[in-house]
């Protein structure tokens, strides 16, 4: 991992779609697990992100060995991927931090038990060509919705306060922000919050992709 890995979410230049009436857009879009052959490409995507940020300290880049590791070592994490007719279009990058002191938990001062729970919206690009579609949405809707059959309960994530787009899906998505601090060398973010249930019926560490079977049509 990089010094400053992404911890946070791009702007998207275009209008956004009602993130609740997107249904319409993506009727060949699929949400599905990345592979490893996907990290060229979402480190491409990464990159691309944060060379049109109106501010480069908006968006912080990680490494490919960092997105290799999300997509190969269920311990470190899951990377989801927006494909349209085989072009992938957006990729969202989710973190286990576990009990470390870069766990964004311990913001809401949580027990090791608790901390062991949290899991950090850690990464997210759109490619331009498929921006103002509510993808960054859906990503984080899919994401939820897939943590749900999992141990992380206790949702994080960071956003510039200038980016009024990634903080109003947060907020939309029901987060709250918790405090606002320097990061990622300096850097100005607001730290967000979410608690989510698990089924009554969940049992296990919650680790294992294969459960995965979100997608759209």
């Amino acid at each position: 991992m990089i010094p400053y890995g992404q911890k946070d979410f791009p702007h998207q230049a275009r209008p956004q779609a009602d993130p609740y009436d997107i249904h319409k857009e993506l009727t060949a879009m699929k949400i599905l697990p990345a592979c490893a052959a996907d990290t060229a490409k979402i480190y491409r995507i990464m990159t691309e992100a944060r060379s049109l940020a109106p501010d480069p300290g908006w968006y912080c880049t990680d490494s490919e060995e960092y997105i290799r590791s999300h997509i190969v070592n269920p311990d470190e994490g899951i990377v989801f991927k927006a494909v349209e007719h085989d072009c992938l279009a957006a990729f969202f990058i989710i973190h286990f931090p576990g009990n470390t002191p870069d766990s964004l938990g311990h913001y809401m001062n949580l027990d090791p038990e608790a901390l062991d729970r949290v899991a950090h919206m850690d990464s997210l690009a759109v490619r331009p060509g498929f921006r103002g579609r509510g993808l960054q949405y859906q990503l984080m809707a899919c994401a939820e919705q897939y943590l749900m059959t999992t141990s992380y309960c206790r949702l994080m994530g960071t956003v510039h306060p200038d980016n009024r787009y990634s903080l109003d899906n947060f907020l939309k998505l029901g987060y709250r922000i918790v405090t606002t601090t320097k990061k990622y060398g300096g850097l100005p973010r607001h730290v967000l919050y979410k608690s989510i249930s698990n089924p009554p019926s969940f049992a296990g560490s919650g680790n294992n992709t294969a459960s995965v079977s979100i997608y759209l049509k």
